[in-house]
This record gives C-alpha cells, sequence and structure tokens, in this order.
C-alpha cells in the first residue's frame, strides 16, 4: 500500500480513470447498416508512452492517428472495445470525475449486449433501450453544463 491508501491495482485504475477524464473518450458507436451498437473506451495523445503504458497494463490495441490538418501533430489512440472496455469502466468509475455518467451509460449499454449474445434477432424494446442509451451517451459528450456542473461538484467536495 502507498501513502495513499491505494494498493498498487487500485493506482493503475485512478490513473486510468485520470486519463480517460483529461484525454479519453467513453462512446457508444452505432452501425447503421445493421442497426448495432458497441462499447469503446480510448485515450488519446500526441506522445505514445501512455498509450503504450495503457496496452501494456489493460490490453487492448494502439494505433497512430494522423491529423486531417498540416499543422497537427500525430497523436496515438489507445483503446478498447465491448466486455473489456465496460470491466475496466467498472473498475475505475469509483475513481472517475467528469465522465462517471458516461460510465455508467456504457456499463448498461454492454450489459444488454452482454445478456443477448446468444440471441440471432434482439427485441424491439432491447433496440428501443440500446437506441436510448446510445442518445444519452451523445448528449452527455456534447453537454457543458455537464462538465461545469461535475467542474462545481468536486469544488465543493475540496
Amino acid at each position: 500500500m502507498n501513502n495513499n491508501g491505494l494498493g498498487q491495482i487500485e493506482l493503475k485504475y485512478s490513473y486510468l480513470a485520470g486519463m480517460v477524464d483529461a484525454d479519453g473518450c467513453i462512446q457508444i458507436v452505432k452501425r447503421k447498416d445493421c442497426n448495432s451498437y458497441s462499447l469503446r473506451l480510448s485515450v488519446s495523445q500526441v506522445c505514445e508512452i501512455v498509450p503504450y503504458w495503457l496496452l501494456n497494463n489493460f490490453g487492448g490495441k494502439v494505433c497512430g492517428v494522423r491529423p486531417q490538418e498540416e499543422y497537427r501533430r500525430k497523436s496515438y489512440r489507445w483503446y478498447c472495445e465491448a466486455t473489456t472496455a465496460m470491466n475496466l469502466i467498472e473498475k475505475m468509475l469509483p475513481y472517475l470525475v467528469l465522465k462517471k455518467e458516461r460510465g455508467m451509460v456504457a456499463i448498461k449499454l454492454q450489459t444488454t449486449i452482454n445478456e443477448n449474445k446468444s440471441r440471432a434477432v434482439v427485441s424491439e424494446s432491447i433496440n428501443n433501450h440500446r437506441e436510448n442509451l446510445y442518445f444519452a451517451m451523445k448528449e452527455l459528450n456534447k453537454s457543458s453544463s455537464r462538465l461545469e456542473t461535475s467542474i462545481h461538484k468536486l469544488i465543493k467536495e475540496v
């Protein structure tokens, strides 16, 4: 145990949460051609050290991302998907500050996917539930008011 009371494993998940809050993304991807959804967790940085550290500690994949604009630098994206992403989100959820709500929505979506893997066709009610989660995530990802609310809550806790 280190000085702040976290063991090594908890320290890694708290670091991951900080990286996701700062430079990461929790997203639900919708494939329009077959009306299916998937969960993705990612962290992007211009330096490759952190994405490869995440790969070595949590699995997933790393890819280089070439900028579309000339003046931008190449970046490196670590990412994982589906159940792997959900398991990581569950473990870092206590440490997330800005993206905690997104993490909870992501867990709900992946749970519906895991519970229905054996079914060839998913019911309309499950599809509607997934669609609602997809739009909830889109709203959370574009809403700056939620960010401000989270920051104000954090400041009050300090």
